[in-house]
């Protein structure tokens, strides 16, 4: 058996050492890090102004009562962290605000008309079924929004768990550092 050096052990470790530290730097700078597909993956400035606009992108920890939130925790869909249930806050972009109207169809959501891209909704996970939101045409009630992250078409989001209270959301999030 080959014998492991020092300077191997350290090479092996150092991108999980620079990952940890960069996480901690970030969090405590005010900065998140996204290594999901739903966003451009990279590093994201929280703002110091909770902004909820059509467009804007946020942070939220969504309700886990809600069942596809059940089943994604159960699941371990979701990475750990502070949220209520568990799990890490997720980051999309505000689609929908109070007044907008959105219809969802196997194929798309669309937003007051306009079809958003990449939004079909998927009926299965790999494992499960996923629940999703009823087909049909909402309007956006006050102090609700509707997040979609639609850079991945498999991005888990307002097509699974619906509309999103204003409490749920924790931050706006600026693009620092992505690609």
């Amino acid at each position: 058996m080959a014998k492991i050096t020092r300077k191997q052990l350290f090479i092996a470790a150092a991108p999980a050492i620079v990952f940890v530290i960069a996480g901690t730097v970030a969090a405590i700078g005010g900065y998140r890090i996204n290594t999901t597909p739903s966003l451009p993956m990279g590093i994201w400035k929280v703002s110091k102004e909770l902004s909820i606009q059509r467009g804007h992108y946020v942070s939220a920890c969504i309700d886990p009562a809600k069942p596809a939130m059940q089943t994604a925790v159960e699941l371990h869909f979701l990475a750990d962290g502070h949220c209520k249930g568990g799990y890490a806050p997720l980051l999309k972009q505000i689609v929908a605000v109070p007044g907008d109207t959105v219809t969802l169809t196997d194929a798309a959501v669309t937003v007051n008309g306009q079809e958003l891209p990449n939004t079909a909704t998927m009926k299965f996970d790999f494992i499960t079924e996923l629940p999703s939101v009823q087909r049909g045409t909402y309007t956006v009630q006050a102090g609700h929004v509707w997040l979609i992250a639609n850079e991945n078409p498999r991005s888990f989001d307002s097509r699974y768990f619906g509309p999103v209270s204003y409490s749920e959301i924790e931050h706006t999030l600026r693009p620092a550092l992505t690609y």
